[in-house]
């Protein structure tokens, strides 16, 4: 896919799992077929922004809606919400990796 390619050799940054384990919105890291050092675009900020609204809505409208309350034991609600909210966050982390570019870094 083209959006996480390098600016400049035109390769893929970097895979997947070291996406996961280094990439941060504001976070320089260097290529992993030409070394050259790239910053995330903008769009990252956008992207966080959208999942954040779209999470606190799906946990308003559950809450708004008294599904909780049909979860009897209170810890399986939590645990329910807990595993809602690492898939959302993982989900999240996949579509920065494959729709959010990279631009070179600026030099300092």
């Amino acid at each position: 896919m083209a959006a996480i390619d390098c600016p400049r050799c035109g390769k893929p940054v970097m895979d997947y799992a070291r996406f996961l384990r280094e990439a941060e919105p504001q976070k320089v890291l260097p290529c992993g077929g030409c070394g050259a050092l790239l910053a995330r675009s903008r769009l990252v900020w956008l992207l966080l922004v959208v999942m954040s609204v779209g999470l606190a809505a799906l946990f308003t409208v559950v809450a708004a809606s008294g599904l909780l309350e049909l979860v009897t034991p209170r810890w399986l609600a939590l645990l329910l919400g807990g595993a809602v909210l690492g898939g959302w966050v993982l989900v999240t982390n996949y579509l920065g990796y494959r729709l959010v570019g990279w631009k070179p870094a600026r030099e300092r």
